[in-house]
């Protein structure tokens, strides 16, 4: 009888041994890394203001209806779009929607209902929640490809 290997643990999706759950986290942490650094200078770029007040009376537009694209301006009040949160669960979740396809239902529910909070909560317009996801989910997808995590067909139905 032949002991099972503690070290080729499967992860609670059923894919992948930890080597490759390794390689996949620390994909996904260099991808929310890189997409984070990308939208502080896109955001710097933009300069909109978000849609509430919510730090040391920064103007908003519900708050003393402030709206607007303030391009290449810094500061504390500017920076909404694109929208940093969406920006980096997208950039973290799509590497694992990639990599590991039969968690892709968990992550998809889970990624939605915090993109819609940050819009129903007021914290974002839509155009920056889009405009963040997509920054995120472009970047996870190129460190994907840079990675080498691609999944095949095979691997997926198999």
């Amino acid at each position: 009888m032949v002991a099972a290997d503690p070290y080729d643990a499967r992860s609670a999706a059923g894919t992948g041994t930890t080597e490759t759950l390794a390689k996949v986290s620390l994909v996904a942490c260099a991808s929310l890394i890189v997409t984070d650094q990308f939208r502080v200078c896109l955001g710097d770029i933009f300069g909109r203001y978000w849609p509430e007040t919510w730090f040391h009376d920064n103007p908003s537009f519900i708050g003393n209806g402030t709206y607007g694209f303030h391009p290449f301006e810094r500061g504390d009040d500017l920076g909404g779009f694109p929208s940093g949160h969406a920006a980096r669960i997208l950039s973290f979740v799509v590497v694992w929607f990639v990599t590991m396809p039969r968690i892709r239902a968990a992550g998809a529910v889970v990624s939605l209902a915090l993109l819609l909070s940050l819009v129903l909560m007021n914290c974002h317009f839509v155009g920056d929640v889009i405009a963040g996801a997509f920054l995120g989910g472009i970047i996870a997808t190129y460190a994907v490809h840079l990675a080498k995590l691609q999944t095949t067909p095979e691997k997926i139905y198999s």
